[in-house]
């Protein structure tokens, strides 16, 4: 395995948790005694959080990996690495304030849950962001320049 595809197999774990956890926040919010929801979307939080440091980490040794080559593009390739920087700090952020909600819940529960779903829409939102940049960089046909197929 090399380290494009070990980028391309990791980046998808932080997206995909965060998006698993807002639902559960919400579950949560709704079934409020029960913990337990609102336990796991915090540990999808926290995951989310770990599997963003790695496709950072990852993401240089990619980057090095396809760099010059044809149908590369060098600014998409710079764009997305900015844009996961940020996307990994957001991460980072939401699983720590993830943590913190949990050690405050016991005592408010219903603001440290609604705190943590607003902080989990935009680690969300950020990291769909970087996503759809880092596909970008392969898949044209995401572009708005991109040729359309004649019809018949």
């Amino acid at each position: 395995m090399n380290p494009v595809h070990v980028h391309l197999v990791v980046n998808h774990v932080p997206i995909a948790a965060t998006w698993l956890a807002l639902p559960l926040l919400a579950l949560a919010l709704w079934r409020l005694p029960n913990r337990d929801t609102w336990l796991s979307a915090l540990v999808l939080l926290v995951v989310a959080a770990g599997a963003a440091g790695a496709t950072l980490l990852t993401g240089q040794a990619a980057e090095e990996a396809i760099e010059g080559r044809p149908g590369i593009s060098d600014a998409r390739l710079e764009e997305h690495e900015e844009r996961g920087v940020g996307g990994a700090a957001v991460a980072v952020a939401t699983g720590v304030a993830a943590l913190g909600a949990w050690a405050l819940g016991r005592r408010a529960p219903v603001p440290a849950i609604c705190a943590t779903l607003a902080v989990a829409v935009a680690s969300g939102s950020v990291l769909a962001w970087v996503g759809y940049s880092g596909g970008l960089i392969r898949h044209p046909e995401l572009l708005d320049e991109a040729p359309v197929a004649p019809t018949r």
